[in-house]
């Protein structure tokens, strides 16, 4: 039932996303197909290790070894082992295979301790591989708990059956689908663009009216609008004319911002807020809509302000247009805790899908061209930089500040990242960016909150500056995937740093980049790419996405 409900959204970012991510899945299962026995287990049950030893666990061992049962696959045998703890798998193999043999008197018998696999009893659990044998989390968890590992060997071709079915109902998946897809269409002819750097203008939209604004008779009622990326104002906040308190009004007024067109940047969010302004509350009475002490009201020369409605919007859609033509916002009227002068940068850029009771905002975005507007491709980008150094004077200097700086820039490196920066430390910091990069590739997200996102040419010089920045630790990474880097290439290039984690590594993450996709205004970008990718490369993360999505 979950796919219809995708399908009757007929929401084209929803449709290109999904048959994006169908592309990815049905290319990663194509590469399973003609994989060994082997390769196929390793890939479909990867063996769930612990490389760090527990300071106690020498303790638990019986003179420093460890004790295992071993049973054989359809009989009734059972042998104990007493091995060393960094004995490998298939040396283990090796043993039983030895002294099944042995006992049933057929010494002589010439066995591949390679054709076995050792499976924890009772589940789909495989020990194998390089490792020591205390490395493996189930047996790590036996000794643990002074309890004995119960292992069961396994022949080959018990596995080869099952990767044969998967392999089968692979094909016939794959096969099912492209007898299914559709004739691909003729190529759409380009309609002409413009880029939005070539638009100089202020940005403005037009109010035009609102709806169920819910508000008290009384009520002097505002609406308030900002540009943001991140949690950082792009320019000064518009507040709309006031009008008295009533559930509809046509405003029809034109909100112009102090930012040229060309200046926004891609991932620039409109944030509107309607909020009412009345004299000190009178009785408990004119109070039931809204209880001042639970919501951030602000007090100003005897007057309450207290907020309506919040809502957010992308002004670039998914596919980098700037938007166009008219648009009904359906606003949210639940709050958080902090207001950023009564606007919820942070909230979601989703309407509110109850549409019935919900505030309504109408707005229309102003035309600045006949043609559709993009923000300019990553090539175009790459030759605006190469184009800022060329002209600026000392090239050479440019970002570079000396021994006299180092000194400087280390000590605001080496505060507390929580610590806010000044305006000419930010300067600072921005113009010695080269140096940054050299000498504490790590202070990044410190570089990137000193940029000003509101100048194309600084987030052109940046988006360049990241391709040559050094990679950092994944547990560094993860900063940069915050609410206050929205970057599209900031995040690209963080996903780029977390690549290099191992799956062992990414399951203690998960839960976390889980958690952050939330800051994502689109559906497709590098990180849900990732986690998908990763998924399909690992049955068990797979597993616990699935379960952290829920």
């Amino acid at each position: 039932s979950g796919l219809h409900e995708f399908d009757a959204l007929q929401d084209p970012e929803v449709n290109d996303f999904r048959a994006k991510m169908r592309r990815i899945s049905e290319e990663k299962i194509q590469s399973l197909v003609g994989l060994s026995w082997m390769e196929w287990l390793k890939h479909t049950y990867p063996p769930e290790q612990e490389p760090v030893m527990p300071e106690s666990f020498q303790d638990k061992l019986y003179s420093g070894n460890l004790v295992v049962a071993v049973h054989f696959d359809n009989c009734q045998d059972v042998f104990s082992f007493q091995v060393s703890p960094n004995m490998n798998p298939i040396k283990l193999n090796e043993l039983a295979i030895r002294k099944r043999l042995t006992i049933h008197g057929k010494e002589d018998e010439e066995v591949d301790p390679a054709d076995y696999v050792l499976q924890v009893s009772g589940r789909l659990e495989y020990v194998f591989g390089d490792h020591p044998l205390i490395q493996f989390q189930y047996i790590r968890s036996c000794v643990m708990n002074r309890t004995l590992p119960q292992l069961t060997l396994v022949e080959c071709c018990t596995i080869k059956k099952m990767c044969e079915q998967e392999m089968i109902a692979i094909e016939a998946a794959i096969n099912r689908k492209s007898s299914n897809l559709p004739l691909p269409l003729p190529p759409k002819k380009t309609r002409a663009t413009t880029s939005v750097w070539d638009i100089s203008n202020p940005f403005k939209i037009i109010l035009l009216k609102g709806n169920k604004l819910n508000t008290e008779e009384n009520a002097k009622v505002h609406v308030r609008a900002g540009l943001f990326h991140g949690t950082e104002l792009l320019c000064k906040t518009i507040v709309s004319t006031e009008i008295s308190g009533r559930s509809d009004h046509i405003w029809n007024e034109v909100l112009e911002f102090e930012v040229n067109v060309c200046d926004l940047p891609r991932m620039a969010r409109l944030c509107f807020a309607v909020y009412a302004v009345m004299d000190k509350m009178k009785t408990k009475k004119s109070t039931k809509a809204m209880n001042p002490s639970k919501y951030q009201t602000i007090r100003k020369a005897g007057k309450v302000h207290y907020p309506v409605a919040w809502v957010n919007t992308m002004v670039f859609d998914y596919k980098g247009h700037l938007r166009n033509g008219e648009m009904v916002l359906h606003s949210w009227s639940s709050f958080p805790d902090e207001l950023e002068e009564m606007l919820n940068p942070m909230g979601t850029v989703q309407t509110n899908p109850y549409t019935e009771n919900a505030t309504a905002l109408h707005i229309r975005f102003q035309e600045y061209s006949k043609q559709p507007i993009n923000y300019p491709p990553f090539d175009k980008i790459l030759e605006k930089a190469a184009e800022i150094a060329r002209n600026s004077d000392n090239a050479a200097m440019a970002g570079r500040g000396g021994k006299k700086f180092y000194v400087v820039l280390k000590d605001i490196m080496e505060r507390d990242p929580l610590s806010q920066l000044c305006e000419n430390e930010m300067d600072l910091i921005w113009t010695l960016r080269y140096d940054c990069r050299e000498n504490f590739p790590q202070s990044l997200p410190k570089l990137l909150l000193s940029l000003k996102w509101n100048k194309l040419e600084d987030v052109a010089q940046l988006q360049a500056l990241l391709q040559i920045w050094p990679k950092l630790l994944p547990r560094e990474a993860l900063e940069l995937l915050d609410f206050n880097y929205p970057d599209q290439y900031v995040r690209e290039y963080a996903v780029g740093c977390l690549r290099q984690m191992s799956d062992e590594e990414l399951s203690q993450y998960l839960l976390q980049l889980v958690q952050v996709l939330k800051y994502e205004p689109f559906l497709d970008c590098a990180l849900s790419r990732f986690l998908l990718e990763r998924a399909l490369g690992n049955r068990r993360i797979g597993q616990m996405l699935f379960w952290h999505l829920r």
